[in-house]
């Protein structure tokens, strides 16, 4: 007797299960995922619950007035996302905050303080990944899907405002520190994002107006556009455009990068050939609302080639909803195509396939500290700032000090007693490190 073999369905694809998924959506769900919002508090109140109901976000960014601990995290991103879970396409949010290190720190109490800026671009590259790797553990621990980090804008003397966030001024070290880093966050399940596009080293402060960045286009290829290049041929998912005046990159308007489709489509994309995910910086910043309005705004941006627009932590929720109500008027109008709009939608939906992001389980709020594993990092990170000691200059040649055939005479306020330590345990290890 022949017995037929038992014929089974093949599962669809990743970009089959997208496809599907976007060709579900109604236009006002499509609307929702083009935004990442902010929502005020820990926890989720009826308003805010209301909200989220009515936005349908694709993602929501984390603030620190969204907690304090690890356990209050936890359970501010499991009221959201079961929201999120319940109502219109069912998929679940892409959870971002600004994990940067240093000055731009969301997550502290409970926490690893990790190697941020400089220490970053001075240390090997191996210990970048890790540092990556430890950073999105402690974030994954309590729900975060989206580190808005590393800053590869490259430190400049006119660039006040964002040197110390920088990993320095040297554009390849610090496309290779970025590049280190992002690739440490994606092993463990962490969205990388690269900031600010084309490069905000140079510029004052775009939180309080729209900076004009003068350099002559051979010096932001050298200097600026070299980090993302090198992160973008290594496979970078992300990248935050900011709201920053390019005349070298875009000559014929006055529109900043963030609305720009000469920056975002022809140099991001077709120049440098990103094909992942372009999101804006804030939108509620001064270079953006001295000129447009929200609504204005977001319509530009989506149709410049923008795939996700950061709302900001200062504005409120009925002007998110105008935003996307924006969005929603300029496709019926027929002044922005549902193609772009659609092309948008599936970039945001096909990253959050490739890292998992299609489903959602719920994480114990009890347990959040002890999943951190502070002290495990804190010991790992002790060693790597062993690793991130770097000689800044030595125009003499007199380095590495070598303490067991040369007398070193150290000078230094009795006030900072500390420092003979930090200089006898630089000069113990200086030995390990090349010039650089």
């Amino acid at each position: 007797m022949c017995v037929s073999p038992r014929l089974t369905r093949a599962q669809p694809s990743p970009d089959q299960q997208v496809d599907q998924l976007l060709q579900s959506m109604t236009l006002d769900q499509k609307a929702g995922q083009l935004f990442m919002v902010s929502i005020y508090g820990v926890g989720l109140t009826d308003t805010a619950a209301t909200f989220l109901r009515q936005m349908m976000p694709g993602a929501v960014a984390m603030f620190t007035y969204n907690g304090t601990t690890p356990s209050d995290f936890t359970r501010t991103v499991n009221a959201w996302q079961k929201i999120a879970t319940q109502v219109g396409s069912r998929v679940p949010l892409l959870v971002a905050t600004d994990q940067e290190g240093g000055p731009v720190t969301r997550l502290s109490t409970g926490f690893t303080a990790m190697p941020w800026g400089a220490a970053l671009g001075a240390m090997p590259t191996d210990d970048a990944f890790k540092v990556g790797q430890m950073s999105a553990e402690e974030l994954t621990a309590v729900g975060i899907n989206m580190n808005l980090a590393p800053v590869v804008d490259v430190r400049s003397p006119e660039g006040q405002f964002i040197e110390r966030r920088t990993l320095g001024p040297d554009p390849d070290r610090v496309g290779a520190a970025a590049s280190a880093y992002v690739k440490g966050m994606e092993s463990r399940g962490v969205i990388g994002v690269l900031k600010h596009f084309p490069g905000h080293g140079p510029a004052p402060d775009s939180h309080a107006s729209l900076p004009t960045i003068t350099e002559p286009r051979d010096q932001v290829e050298s200097a600026e556009l070299t980090p993302f290049r090198m992160a973008i041929q290594d496979g970078a998912d992300a990248i935050m455009v900011g709201h920053l005046l390019y005349p070298a990159l875009d000559p014929q308007s006055s529109l900043p990068a963030s609305l720009s489709p000469v920056v975002i489509d022809g140099v991001l994309r077709n120049e440098l050939g990103f094909r992942g995910l372009a999101m804006t910086d804030a939108m509620d910043m001064g270079a953006i609302l001295d000129t447009y309005s929200r609504p204005d705004a977001a319509v530009m941006a989506i149709r410049a080639g923008i795939d996700l627009i950061a709302a900001g932590p200062n504005t409120g929720m009925s002007d998110q909803l105008a935003m996307k109500q924006g969005i929603i008027a300029a496709v019926q109008s027929g002044s922005l195509p549902l193609s772009r709009v659609d092309d948008a939608v599936k970039q945001v939906l096909t990253l959050k396939a490739k890292y998992g992001l299609t489903t959602w389980t719920p994480l114990d709020v009890a347990t959040a500290q002890q999943r951190v594993h502070v002290s495990e990092h804190e010991a790992a990170v002790e060693q790597i700032y062993l690793d991130t000691i770097s000689i800044v200059q030595d125009a003499d040649g007199r380095l590495p000090l070598i303490p067991r055939t040369q007398n070193v005479t150290l000078i230094y306020p009795a006030s900072f007693r500390s420092s003979s330590a930090i200089v006898r345990l630089s000069i113990s290890h200086s030995n390990r490190f090349p010039t650089r």
